[in-house]
């Protein structure tokens, strides 16, 4: 029996130390683990802060955008053209080549949203458009239990073992072992309760991403088709051009394949959310203009006011998209002769 010396009520006997640093060794190995755990949290944490973010500002946009934006450069380049349409109608030639440009930047359009036109029809991102279907939004599984789970195991831990070990007058190094032992048995407890609670962060954070596939299936797949159908009228009308042009009708046939673009492509925005502004004032408002040019003139009346509006403006729910290109007066002072 080990030799016992009393000092302020602590027993003291010989020990195995290997024992206590391996049991050592095992407590703070949790405490590095429980780090490792709260940093994985504070990443998933991050993502969700990120999602949330995302939707506050403006998650039905941030879908469309892209989109829209393209469609607004098709759409003013044509009228840009409409407005200056003889240029490119010196022959039937010309009109021909010219037509055949404007298919092919409506194709090169759709390829970049990876809708392609090919023998079988169209074929979105590698899968035919017709059996393109929204992906469904995933569910978080056994939510309330695994919630009611870390609750009730934070309670699994006899809290009677710890109470009846504290309350002994006098210590032995035995009960110290088991103070660390208990000790890392609620560590372990912490860390499958911190484990648990990720999990279902992590859930959250898939659910997130797998909405935002659902919406964003449920607002691009009805914008494809039309854009799609769009494609096959402007192909029977560059069809027709071909065939019906001669010297006399030049302007008018390309002109047809030029305002199929416009409308079309109004069409498409006013379905994806978009406002287009047609008239505006004349006076210059910075926030849905944007110069290009600096006109200068002697009417100070006419001093900020617009004079040549190149572009519409665009609108996505009240904000702006794209802005009025325009032409500015500024009110220069005819110099006095001497």
């Amino acid at each position: 029996m080990a030799e016992e010396i009393k000092v302020i009520g602590v027993t003291v006997e010989n020990v195995n130390y290997d024992e206590f640093k391996a049991t050592l060794d095992r407590y703070y190995d949790k405490f590095a683990r429980l780090i490792k755990t709260y940093k994985a949290k504070d990443d998933t944490i991050a993502k969700l802060s990120d999602e949330v973010t995302k939707y506050r500002g403006g998650f039905a946009l941030s879908i469309v955008k892209p989109l829209c934006v393209s469609l607004i450069s098709l759409r003013e380049d044509c009228r840009k053209t409409l407005a200056n349409i003889e240029k490119y109608c010196k022959d039937v030639e010309s009109v021909v080549r010219y037509s055949d440009y404007l298919l092919s930047d409506v194709d090169e359009f759709m390829s970049t949203y990876g809708l392609i036109y090919g023998e079988d029809g169209f074929i979105l991102n590698g899968k035919k458009l017709s059996d393109c279907v929204s992906r469904k939004a995933a569910s978080v599984c056994d939510e309330e239990q695994n919630c009611e789970s870390i609750e009730s195991n934070s309670e699994n831990v006899d809290e009677g073992e710890q109470s009846e070990a504290c309350g002994k007058e006098s210590y032995s190094f035995n009960t110290l072992l088991s103070e660390i032992d208990y000790g890392r048995e609620r560590m372990e407890q912490l860390l499958t309760d911190c484990a648990k609670a990720d999990e279902n962060l992590d859930r959250y954070v898939k659910l997130a991403a797998s909405i935002e596939e659902n919406y964003t299936d449920a607002m691009l797949l009805p914008l494809y088709r039309e854009i799609a159908n769009f494609y096959e009228k402007l192909k029977d009308n560059v069809e027709d051009v071909k065939q019906r042009i001669n010297e006399g009708n030049l302007v008018q046939s390309y002109s047809s394949s030029v305002s199929l673009v416009i409308d079309e492509t109004w069409k498409l925005l006013i379905m994806a959310g978009v406002t287009v502004e047609h008239d505006i004032s004349d006076s210059y408002d910075m926030r849905t203009n944007k110069i290009v040019k600096i006109v200068n003139c002697d009417d100070e009346k006419l001093d900020r006011t617009v004079a040549v509006r190149h572009t519409d403006c665009y609108l996505f729910d009240g904000k702006i998209l794209y802005p009025s290109k325009v032409d500015v007066y500024k009110y220069v002072p005819k110099k006095v002769e001497e």
